[in-house]
């Protein structure tokens, strides 16, 4: 099992102008949510998600209940 440095990529990526003028769904839309979470335990705030090798072509990752950005994040140096 190897263990990622989480580098939150996804996490500071510019959205493309379409999704960020008219997509209600992205960005600041979720912010209260995620906080909420955070403060109710709902979401482990020092999640340090795990990333296996199941096969050549198949990774599986865990996000020891984090979000789910840090863990494509820490999959994506393996994927690609």
């Amino acid at each position: 099992m190897a263990r990622a440095k989480i580098q939150p990529r996804s996490w500071r990526m510019p959205l493309p102008g379409p999704k960020r003028d008219w997509n209600r769904i992205c960005g600041l839309y979720y912010l209260e949510s995620y906080c909420r979470q955070l403060k109710t335990g709902r979401i482990n705030r020092r999640a340090t998600p795990k990333i296996n090798v199941v096969r050549l072509s198949v990774l599986k990752g865990l996000a020891d209940h984090g979000f789910a950005q840090a863990t494509f994040d820490a999959a994506f140096s393996q994927a690609v």
